[in-house]
């Protein structure tokens, strides 16, 4: 009886493999429309114009992350011709809302309508607009990368009339400040500007100095030139006098006025009267540039406008290091492939004027900038340039923050805010990595059906972690197993299963709550793999039982995990995008972590080797021992391939894309599932007899914990959208405590109802059911007496029945 059990138990597991097989198809299948492949080939072929039109195409079918796609491309690329623009614009116009008004908002101050005025009070309407969306563009907290050209608090309180509506703008900017890292430095510019307090100020300047230590050691500067010094360049580049304009925060200068339409011509008015910043700014203006620095683009489609940029950028040069640069970039973005010498000059003067930030893009994201320097100093050797550039790019910062520090000195530091400037994250470290745990993207793509496949597979492990527990709780190796099986279930939940949570702080909020856990994950998982060792009598399972091994290898973990956290301050950092929230990882934590689970994994594999070959040759029973090998296997089979590519994507720089990390994740979920159902299965096969007891009992257990929080989630909803808050949560707790209270009765109707659809089968063996019988009637009277406890004790051992089956036996005749 027991071996057919055994067969229909097989037998309905494997029977759940093809529903998993199926999710896992889905989730790899490759749909040549999906918006997200789409745009991956459309970077990957350098922007292919047939490809964006594709994306086009699907944009106009109303799919949001095409709509997305092309709104963004509409407001960055103004390389698009006539006709695609006005698909575009017709595409913004049947989707309007947050979104595509970010997206008009960059077209107009990128001027991808070349021949139109920038209009400040539209643009500040659509910026507006687009803080529903928390979505914001002007990139303060990046001046080592681009020219913060426009300072974006300046200019929100100048489109802001009247007190009333600038406390609108301030609580849609506190609603994301404490998500969104680019808001919450402009909320911290926002409380310089209206109350001039120093808070802000400061945690600014410590996370731009904290972001070039790190860039430093780690980053773009990690590995550029440092020994090759040549002083005579870096007196040639390094500025006679350092600037005294900071220009960290802005290049555009806003002139004193109440009104955002009065800018254009308030600023001719004074810089027709000789103020230099003001001409500069109308340079900026009119050459396009009043967002980003775009090299490439074809400045001479609007001649008027590119004669007004180039006088305007022409007077303030005389005299202004930052003019020279955005009259070089006119000059670059006009000119012929072949060399300009006098442009070139135009670049080394601006750096020997003060204006450090050429510097730092030649090293970073603009590599034209290097090779115009170059030009002008062809003296000299190529590592020489970069190794100046980087003291020129170091000192200039540094003048910079002094600037600021100086600036903030001058006001009373007892200054308070009512807003908070602690943050969870580095504002300035936050910046993308590799790897990330993606919600909230393409709910019709690859990565929704990933998702679903990683939460069911989760789930599933977290109730084989309570049936396995719930089977004998005393046990050891239950324990062990049930505490790996639980914590491996919640990682799958966490990084993969995240993906279907919408994009809204509320499931920011709760992507953010649960991947906190992951370090303390990390900690605890070699505490159940060092359990699981020492439950085998082998010569390495022996030392695992002493207190030096339990509890020494976990606590040395520990201490991994606190030096990364204290390293890092958080190891996981928030990226935010149109249609999804990344949750970039640190790649050193992710990979020590990884490690540390292979080095355990593969301890394991040769310890059950050892103990299978062991028992086999011994001929004892190593039918539990086998199952835990197969697990093992099968993980190792799946999941190495897991592992290389994570490995050449951290180490080799490659990366990945979309289709990539799809095939890595489905790898990885397969593995999973399969180990997960053998691991699990390797313990309860000593639990036949009561095995769908065991389902039957934890099965009403989770109806009573679902009960209890429906009963008290639903009350509470509903007091409180009726009444107030403190009554609803009250009105919650009694409800639940009705339910506790009659959770005897209520289990006994939920094993009824559940009987009716797992009905037990009459497949018990003679011999239980004489136990049965025997224990039904020394039971009958309440209570069992020692001689009747000695009675059944001989018994079940003259009828050869194994502890587990007793204890089943007793609880369903209890029942």
């Amino acid at each position: 009886m027991a071996k057919e059990n055994h067969k229909k138990i097989i037998g309905r597991s494997i029977k759940l493999i093809p529903f998993f097989f199926f999710l896992f198809l889905s989730a790899c299948s490759s749909d040549t429309e999906d918006a997200v492949t789409l745009i991956d080939l459309y970077y990957q072929s350098d922007q292919d114009i047939e490809i964006f039109q594709n994306i086009l195409n699907l944009a106009k079918t109303g799919n949001l992350v095409a709509v997305d796609s092309v709104s963004r491309e509409y407001g960055y690329n103004d390389s698009l011709n006539a006709d695609m623009q006005q698909q575009v614009i017709e595409v913004l116009a049947e989707n309007e809302g947050p979104i595509t008004d970010f997206s008009l908002a960059l077209a107009a101050l990128n001027h991808t309508l070349p021949d139109a005025e920038v209009d400040f009070e539209k643009v500040f309407d659509l910026v507006v607009s687009s803080l529903d969306e928390c979505r914001y563009f002007f990139h303060d907290p990046h001046p080592l990368f681009w020219p913060p050209t426009i300072n974006g608090a300046k200019f929100m309180l100048l489109g802001s009339n009247g007190q009333g509506e600038t406390n609108r703008l301030l609580t849609k900017i506190e609603r994301c400040a404490d998500h969104y890292w680019d808001l919450q430095w402009l909320r911290r510019d926002l409380d310089w500007e209206i109350d001039k307090n120093p808070a802000g100020r400061l945690a600014q300047i410590e996370e731009l100095k904290a972001l070039w230590t790190w860039n430093k050691r780690n980053g773009w500067a990690a590995n550029l030139p440092r020994e090759i010094t040549n002083d005579e360049l870096i007196t040639e580049l390094r500025p006679t006098t350092p600037t005294s304009e900071i220009y960290i925060k802005n290049v555009f200068h806003f002139p004193n006025l109440d009104s955002l339409a009065e800018v254009v011509a308030q600023l001719e008015e004074d810089a027709i009267a000789g103020d230099i910043k003001a001409a500069r700014s109308l340079g900026i203006y009119y050459s396009g540039q009043l967002l980003i620095l775009d090299l490439s683009r074809d400045f001479s489609i609007d001649s008027s406008k590119t004669n007004k940029a180039r006088n305007w950028l022409s007077i303030a040069a005389e005299s202004d290091p930052v003019a020279k640069f955005y009259l070089w970039a006119l000059d670059y973005g006009q000119r012929d492939q072949e060399a300009n010498p006098q442009a070139s000059r135009l670049l080394a003067d601006s750096l020997r004027g003060g204006f450090y930030v050429p510097a730092c893009m030649a090293l970073t994201n603009y590599p034209e900038i290097a090779d115009e320097i170059e030009v002008a100093f062809s003296a000299y050797s190529e590592e020489e340039v970069v190794s100046a550039l980087l003291f020129v790019c170091e000192e200039g910062l540094f003048n910079q923050l002094q600037l600021l520090e100086n600036e903030v000195s001058q006001f009373d530091s007892a200054s308070q805010s009512t807003y908070d400037y602690s943050s969870d994250f580095p504002l300035l470290m936050a910046f993308p990595g590799f790897p990330a745990v993606t919600m909230g993207t393409d709910a019709e793509g690859s990565v929704f059906a990933r998702g679903i496949a990683a939460v069911v597979v989760g789930l599933l492990f977290l109730y084989l972690s309570f049936l396995t527990f719930d089977a004998n709780p005393s046990n050891t190796k239950n324990k062990a197993i049930a505490l790996i099986l639980a914590l491996e279930g919640y990682i799958l939940l966490s990084l993969v299963g995240l993906s279907l949570l919408p994009v809204t702080l509320e499931s920011l909020s709760v992507g953010r709550f649960i991947l906190t856990l992951l370090p303390i994950a990390a900690f605890i998982l070699p505490l159940g793999y060092v359990l699981f060792l020492s439950t085998s009598d082998t010569h390495l399972g022996r030392p695992c039982r002493t207190p030096l091994v339990r509890v020494g290898i976990p606590s040395l973990i520990c201490v991994w995990v606190l030096y990364m956290q204290w390293k890092w301050d958080v190891l996981v950092h928030p990226i935010f995008g149109p249609d999804f929230i990344s949750f970039n990882v640190q790649p050193s934590f992710i990979g020590a972590f990884a490690l540390i689970l292979l080095v355990f994994h593969l301890i394991i594999l040769g310890n059950l080797a050892y103990q299978y070959f062991f028992e086999k040759r011994n001929n004892k029973d190593s039918a539990e021992t086998q199952f835990y090998l197969a697990a093992y296997l099968s993980r190792f089979t799946f999941i190495a391939f897991t592992f290389v590519s994570i490995a050449n994507a951290m180490f080799l720089g490659s990366g990945m894309n979309i289709s990539q990390q799809n095939l890595v994740s489905i790898t990885f979920i397969i593995g999973e599932m399969i180990y997960g159902i053998l691991f699990s299965y390797g313990i309860l096969r000593a639990e036949l007899f009561g095995v769908k007891r065991l389902i039957k009992r934890g099965l009403v257990k989770l109806s009573l914990a679902c009960l209890l929080f429906g009963a008290y989630y639903l009350t509470e909803s509903f007091v409180s959208e009726n009444f107030s808050d403190l009554l609803g949560n009250m009105a919650g707790l009694i409800s639940a405590a009705v339910v506790f209270a009659f959770e005897r009765p209520i289990s006994r109707r939920a094993y009824q109802f559940i009987d009716i659809l797992i009905p037990d089968e009459n497949d018990a063996s003679d011999s239980e059911e004489i136990y049965t019988y025997l224990y039904e009637l020394a039971i009958d009277d309440g209570v069992i007496s020692s001689n009747e406890k000695r009675m059944l004790d001989v018994t079940a051992e003259k009828l050869n029945l194994s502890e587990n089956q007793v204890r089943e036996i007793e609880i369903s005749s209890r029942k």
